[in-house]
């Protein structure tokens, strides 16, 4: 077959030389790509000089580029904030635990320490001297824990949630009376 300048040939073979179907062919021409002189007919040389040039045309690529680059970007974002997401809800998770923790060891250990001094002396007075000292250090260690919690966030949250406005005595009764001594008194 000869080819020049005014060779047309239909879609079917226009698509088979570049490597496309007739309907992309279709395709390409009503997006303006390719021409088609009449009904079926293309004109083979322009045409497979349109389509080079279209493919080469790095305006369009850079635009597919960038439109791709910026859906990836978006797409990484997206993940990011899934993961911290994730990542702050187990957190919060373990904050909560280890609050469990302290309050598990700390509420019976403050029990334990407090009937001490009726285990060790009958002198109310020194009874009352080792049970203040005890209430203090108890006092400044909730102090040290409610500003640790309030430095963080999510754990200043949960303690203020609990309405801890500030440290509290924890356990019923009189500072300076031991347990046996409230039962004893309320009988």
């Amino acid at each position: 077959m000869a080819v020049d300048e005014a060779t047309t040939v239909s879609a079917k073979v226009l698509g088979s030389m570049l490597g496309l179907s007739a309907m992309r062919v279709q395709q390409l021409v009503a997006d303006g790509v390719m021409s088609r002189e009449a009904k079926g007919k293309f004109p083979l040389v322009a045409n497979v000089a349109a389509y080079v040039a279209w493919l080469k045309d790095d305006q369009r690529r850079s635009v597919k580029s960038a439109a791709a680059s910026e859906f990836q970007q978006e797409r990484a974002e997206e993940v990011r904030l899934r993961n911290a997401d994730r990542k702050k809800v187990m957190i919060e998770q373990a904050q909560q635990e280890a609050i469990r923790v302290i309050d598990e060891i700390a509420g019976p250990l403050r029990s334990d320490l407090m009937a001490i001094p009726a285990q060790v002396t009958d002198d109310l007075a020194l009874r009352r001297k080792i049970e203040e000292r005890v209430d203090g250090a108890f006092g400044a260690a909730s102090k040290r824990a409610f500003a640790a919690a309030k430095r963080v966030p999510t754990a200043g949250n949960a303690l203020g949630a609990a309405g801890a406005e500030k440290p509290a005595r924890v356990g019923k009764g009189k500072p300076g009376l031991s347990a046996k001594r409230r039962r004893s008194r309320a009988a």
